[in-house]
């Protein structure tokens, strides 16, 4: 499984890294995915978005806006919330 992510991870890196003009086209090809992956799909970036809103991510130049962005939309769900984005999806 370790495998999978680290592939994941690289495969991820490579696309986004050259600022692809493909983004769109992941957009409505994830959507037509099966429902099942979709959930699972958006339950992972969920988990990445509260990663980088996390007090110990590290930031400089490069990502200092995410973790901004991060920290607001984590800060505005927990006004009416007392889980995380990610704990709110369950697994079907």
């Amino acid at each position: 499984m370790a495998k999978d992510a680290l592939k994941f991870k690289e495969h991820a890196s490579d696309f986004v890294n050259c600022f692809n003009p493909e983004s769109e086209k992941f957009v409505r090809l994830m959507a037509a995915e099966h429902r099942t992956i979709q959930q699972a799909f958006t339950k992972l970036c969920l988990q990445w978005l509260e990663k980088v809103a996390d007090e110990d991510y590290q930031t400089d130049g490069r990502n200092a806006a995410s973790h901004v962005v991060a920290m607001q939309m984590l800060e505005a769900w927990n006004l009416n919330q007392d889980l995380k984005p990610s704990q709110m999806l369950p697994m079907i």
